[in-house]
């Protein structure tokens, strides 16, 4: 009995851990703003590949605004259809410095695993009004794109897009 207490013990303790180990998640969407539109990973925004560059420097402030927010190093996952997209969105962030990943096969393996997708519209962290503003105009005019997370469940993460 006193080894199933001193087990019941550490239990608190142990998920305490895990959830100080969980980091914050932005998951961009590198997909055009039609294929965004049609169904998107929860919390993910959209920065299509077409102008991903130009919108380095706001993606690097909403990491500055996480990792300021959280104490920790954000996990930045970008995804597209199948994966191919991604690699250069990666690529540049990699050379910013950031931990940056793609999901393996992107949308086409979260729609196969059967995830849950929204087309609700998400903004940068710290870009809440003007990044909501410009990605809604953007897929009106049919130049946005949509975001999505990578090996991890959106919703679990704690996604902070």
């Amino acid at each position: 009995q006193e080894q199933e207490q001193e087990q019941e013990a550490h239990k608190p303790q142990e998920k305490k851990k895990k959830k100080e180990e969980v980091r914050p998640l932005l998951v961009l969407d590198v997909r055009g703003a039609d294929e965004y539109a049609s169904g998107h990973i929860h919390g993910a925004v959209s920065r299509p590949i077409g102008s991903f560059r130009s919108s380095l420097p706001e993606i690097l402030r909403a990491i500055d605004t996480l990792r300021t927010k959280s104490g920790k190093e954000p996990e930045v996952v970008c995804i597209c259809l199948s994966a191919h997209r991604s690699v250069p969105a990666v690529r540049l962030l990699l050379h910013e410095g950031v931990d940056a990943k793609q999901l393996n096969y992107g949308m086409m393996s979260w729609n196969a695993g059967k995830y849950p997708t929204t087309t609700q519209v998400f903004s940068l962290p710290g870009c809440e009004t003007t990044a909501a503003t410009e990605t809604a105009a953007g897929a009106a005019a049919g130049g946005g794109s949509c975001s999505a997370p990578s090996s991890c469940a959106a919703d679990e993460a704690g996604c902070g897009a």
